[in-house]
């Protein structure tokens, strides 16, 4: 049986009598099966850190490891707040992973497709084309309905779709945004390994554009300056997928040779995670598991 391991986020909003105001717990379930005490340790001191960025962790604050009643461990975090952020559960339970992909298009892998019936019957039945307003990028990615995904997530999951694709070093990867107007998910068809990765990020910056979009400057290390300008070298009037906690966030096209070890990544909105925030999770490390929201819980402070 799964068992998960659970992060409680107790908040404690600072008020002129707190003993008297309700706190709020917060409790991350993690999609690791089994979390190890190392594991743990390091989930401690990336939240510390997220948490010192936010500046709402201070002498008062607690983080410290314990188990539920049934024996399953936690992390439990006390601190108090002066104000709510909305964006602060993503931003705590982000694993925080960035990585940078090449891309087939489509058409690259149709004779794939067509080859295997479980693809070309089966998955490719759920996905459709862009609409016509979306032809310049035509082949970098299909549609999903929204009532099609999970049937798409379960085929994807199958034994014998992940053998073809790891042969033929494909991954299927979802885009982050879900589009309202058309109720749709994108899927892109990513390589399988990255070629970069938040380790070769030295430093990261965000940069102010306008009131609907950020941007954020990554500076790369010896090796990572080195593969990025190879990779973009040999990808110009191609596309290359930037994926966060392995969803793709954008897929720009390569224009020229990008030397020099500097990534600007645009196009970042609120919706996903103020762009800050991204800068901070960076800076923080990447968490052992990915997390989800388990439940948000009003208890009294005693």
């Amino acid at each position: 049986m799964k068992k998960f391991f659970y992060l409680i986020v107790g908040f404690f909003f600072a008020y002129p009598s707190m003993a008297e105001k309700p706190s709020v717990r917060i409790t991350f379930s993690f999609q690791k099966d089994s979390i190890t005490s190392p594991e743990i340790k390091t989930t401690i001191e990336v939240i510390k850190k997220r948490l010192e960025y936010k500046k709402t962790y201070n002498k008062q604050a607690k983080i410290y490891s314990d188990r539920l009643t049934n024996g399953d461990p936690v992390i439990c975090i006390e601190i108090f707040l002066s104000n709510d952020d909305p964006q602060l559960i993503n931003y705590l339970c982000a694993q925080g992973k960035i990585q940078f992909h090449e891309v087939y298009l489509f058409p690259e892998i149709q004779e794939l497709i067509n080859t295997y019936s479980i693809l070309k019957d089966s998955l490719f039945v759920y996905l459709q084309d862009p609409p016509e307003e979306e032809k310049y990028n035509q082949g970098l990615f299909k549609y999903c309905k929204s009532e099609n995904k999970n049937k798409v997530v379960q085929l994807l999951s199958l034994s014998e779709v992940k053998e073809i694709l790891e042969n033929k070093n494909i991954y299927f990867a979802w885009g982050k945004s879900t589009f309202s107007s058309t109720n749709q998910s994108r899927l892109y068809a990513i390589h399988t390994n990255p070629f970069l990765t938040q380790k070769n990020i030295q430093e990261t910056k965000e940069k102010k554009t306008n009131s609907y979009s950020n941007e954020i400057s990554l500076s790369l290390d010896s090796v990572g300056t080195s593969i990025f300008k190879n990779k973009t070298s040999k990808n110009i009037n191609k596309y290359i997928a930037i994926s966060w906690d392995d969803e793709v966030f954008s897929a720009p096209m390569v224009m020229q040779e990008i030397p020099g070890g500097k990534v600007s990544i645009t196009g970042l909105t609120d919706d996903l995670l103020h762009s800050n925030d991204i800068v901070f999770i960076l800076e923080s490390g990447v968490l052992p598991s990915k997390m989800n929201l388990h439940s948000i819980n009003s208890i009294s402070k005693k």
